[in-house]
């Protein structure tokens, strides 16, 4: 999602490429890097022994319904609203066909103040009363069902319809404990609950809890194992869902954030390549699916390779990664929309900040003063010395944690750059030697790190905070510091390779062989296929502890 750009809608509820779209290219990038995955004849995305939402109507009609309801669950709400179209225009009164198109106007991750209308409007075409759309309802469960989304519809703020929405699902799935569908819609509907949901642990184990219910009933069904990844991506969970995430990797070839969605668990876990593969993949799926439905150049599944560049850098594969930079690029030169410009500056300052390549040329500017290019920028300058640049770019960073707390929106977007501001603001004071001051920044940088949710998708600021705290440290001679702030980087961001790095010089320089000989041996294991020409590469083969026993 795009970080710290107000001026930008961002897509709804943070759903990144819910859209799945792309467009095809004449040698797609993504070939490039590995062997390529052919689907051959891409099957359809309907998974119909996991998905059936016990509909009456006609076969025609609740086919198309239960692949609406599977694209739901997929996030994918354009194929969504498409079948259910087309079960409206079999059977015009078809209840749940009108309660998925609904609903597929909910977006439970964020509160976004725009879904109500469209939702009301959906309802309004079956009839214009609740009463009136209740009596079409054929069965129980259909009128529990309606009952449920009216709530969502009626009165109230927008947290209390969607708490009141959640309370009418879980009593539906009570109802009917052996239907799948009622509790992944309610699964799905905890999340709505509570604005910092994954901020708060016990709906996150409610959402969990329902999802197992789901897949207790229908192991391969897509919400239940969808939605167990969203409740349990955290790096204290991440290993609980593991299975479930490489399940899910097997049941869409056509939805591409459904492909991309265990990649949240396999970068939890420093599983590099797994990511890479399911990324690269989604990527492919989006491109197929925008070959027949002709959509624009820019519409490509970016969330997905936002992860699979992130990871190639995890990997130390800097060439294949800067691959994106370029057709970034590119794409700038044929399209005016802000995602060219965005992702071409965001995963150019990540890139510096990952190699720590201080100097190496400017970086470019996506016009939009993104959190990751202005602290990589702000970052380099004050790494070659050009302290009066850094601190500028401070005092604009500073001004983007005003705004972001003026708006009056949720507080995660002020947070997040009170940590990257922190963070520029300790390695200014650092830098001019003054290291108490850089302490006091980094702790305050630390702390508004701490409001935030566990850790997941790619690190938000691009550096994270303990590990630019280690950095300072060992860059001040205090070695043993220095390693506490690694490690407790690593708990958060496992494998994550600039923090090993960070970890096997402190080590070193603390004259701690075993820790250095242990972080640099995960390094080479993660970076089995880097760039020959990585120094810290060479670095770690060289290290003359390899021999202690």
């Amino acid at each position: 999602m795009p970080r710290g750009i107000p001026t930008i809608p961002c897509p709804r509820a943070c759903f990144v490429a819910l859209s799945i779209v792309a467009i095809t290219r004449a040698t797609p990038l993504t070939a490039q890097e590995g062997h390529r995955h052919d689907d051959g004849a891409a099957p359809e995305h309907w998974v119909p022994e996991a998905v059936d939402m016990a509909a009456s109507g006609s076969e025609e009609a609740r086919a198309h319904l239960n692949r609406g309801i599977e694209a739901l669950h997929n996030f994918w709400y354009d194929a969504a609203r498409e079948a259910f179209g087309q079960a409206q225009a079999l059977e015009p009164n078809f209840v749940l066909a009108v309660w998925g198109e609904a609903f597929s106007h909910h977006y439970p991750f964020g509160f976004s103040g725009g879904e109500l209308e469209e939702i009301r409007a959906a309802l309004d075409r079956l009839a214009p009363t609740p009463k009136a759309r209740a009596a079409l309802a054929r069965t129980d469960r259909e009128r529990r069902y309606l009952d449920a989304i009216e709530v969502l519809a009626g009165e109230g703020t927008e947290q209390q319809r969607r708490r009141g929405f959640s309370q009418a699902m879980r009593a539906l799935a009570e109802a009917y404990p052996d239907d799948p569908e009622a509790w992944a819609f309610y699964a799905i509907s905890v999340f709505g609950t509570e604005q910092n949901i994954r901020g708060v642990p016990a709906a996150r184990a409610e959402a969990a809890r329902a999802a197992r219910r789901v897949l207790a009933i229908a192991p391969r069904h897509p919400g239940g194992l969808h939605y167990a990844i969203h409740a349990l991506d955290t790096p204290e969970t991440a290993e609980d869902v593991l299975e479930i995430a490489r399940t899910y990797a097997t049941v869409s070839h056509t939805a591409s954030h459904a492909i991309h969605m265990p990649s949240h668990i396999f970068m939890q876990l420093a599983r590099w390549d797994d990511a890479i593969d399911v990324n690269r993949r989604a990527f492919e799926a989006s491109e197929r699916w925008v070959a027949q439905s002709g959509r624009e150049l820019h519409d490509r599944d970016y969330h997905a390779a936002d992860f699979l560049h992130y990871s190639l850098l995890q990997k130390g594969q800097m060439d294949a990664a800067h691959r994106w930079v370029d057709e970034m690029a590119q794409l700038g030169q044929t399209s005016d929309h802000w995602s060219a410009k965005w992702y071409r500056a965001s995963w150019a300052a990540r890139e510096r900040i990952e190699a720590a390549a201080w100097g190496a040329g400017p970086l470019p500017k996506s016009g939009f003063e993104g959190r990751d290019e202005l602290l990589a920028a702000g970052m380099d300058a004050a790494m070659t010395g050009d302290l009066d640049t850094a601190r500028e770019i401070l005092g604009a960073m500073r001004s983007k944690v005003e705004s972001a707390r003026a708006s009056g929106s949720a507080t995660f977007p002020a947070a997040r750059w009170q940590v990257a501001a922190g963070e520029l603001d300790g390695l200014i004071a650092a830098r001019e030697g003054r290291l108490d001051d850089a302490r006091r920044a980094l702790d305050e940088a630390l702390e508004a790190f701490a409001s935030l949710p566990p850790p997941n998708e790619t690190p938000d600021p691009a550096k994270p905070p303990y590990e630019l705290l280690g950095d300072i440290l060992l860059d001040a001679g205090h070695a043993e510091a220095a390693m506490d702030a690694y490690r407790r980087q690593l708990e958060l961001r496992r494998g994550r390779a600039r923090s090993l790095i960070g970890l096997a010089r402190a080590a070193r320089a603390a004259d701690h062989t075993h820790v250095a000989r242990d972080a640099y041996q995960r390094l080479l294991e993660h970076w089995a296929e880097a760039d020959e020409d990585r120094p810290e590469l060479q670095e770690a083969r060289d290290f003359p502890g390899w021999d202690v026993r």
